[in-house]
């Protein structure tokens, strides 16, 4: 029993090593070309599986810094702020984001954090992927407008929004959770 206590931390110490090897790796990558979208990306996929997110918003602020109109960039700062909970500043990461480049899902993620914090844009964010045709997001735009409700409280004009998201899509398991949800709290 302690000869393999003894040999599992041995394969923790190269466990750890490759780990330090990898990040090397990767940051020394970053810095050579430092305009490579998908070197800056690993680097802060990296951090993020490693539960470092002040490391992967910091690589993703480095390459933000040199390219201030990548709207990837904001994106993956807001989706990593977001998952630190910090809420406000995702917010602000995937506003900068939907105005340099109106991406549907970009526009979703946003919608749907308005929703979350009570704010009427989600209204509008939900009415824009209405309207845009090419977007065919109109699935998602009802539930935006289905969590804005339920998040202020109007269960059933919530219940009518995520009704509508289930009969464009049936399978939009979100959808019959979030009614499930709504109908509980009547």
């Amino acid at each position: 029993l302690a000869f393999a206590g003894c040999n599992n931390n041995n394969e923790k110490a190269q466990d750890d090593s490759g780990t330090k090897r990898e990040e090397q790796l990767l940051t020394s990558a970053v810095r050579e070309y430092p305009d490579s979208s998908i070197l800056v990306e690993n680097l802060a996929q990296y951090y993020r599986e490693n539960n470092r997110y002040e490391d992967a918003i910091v690589a993703v602020n480095e390459a933000i810094k040199r390219d201030s109109l990548n709207a990837r960039y904001w994106d993956i700062k807001a989706t990593l702020e977001f998952e630190k909970a910090d809420t406000l500043a995702a917010i602000r990461s995937f506003e900068k984001s939907v105005d340099i480049n109106p991406q549907p899902d970009v526009v979703i993620s946003l919608g749907v954090i308005y929703a979350q914090t009570k704010n009427p844009m989600a209204l509008a964010m939900a009415d824009g992927l209405s309207m845009a045709n090419s977007a065919s997001a109109e699935k998602e735009a009802q539930f935006i407008k289905g969590l804005y409700y339920s998040y202020i409280n109007e269960k059933k004009k919530a219940i009518v929004f995520f009704d509508k998201c289930i009969k464009i899509s049936y399978t939009f398991m979100e959808a019959y959770r979030e009614k499930a949800i709504a109908l509980y709290d009547l």
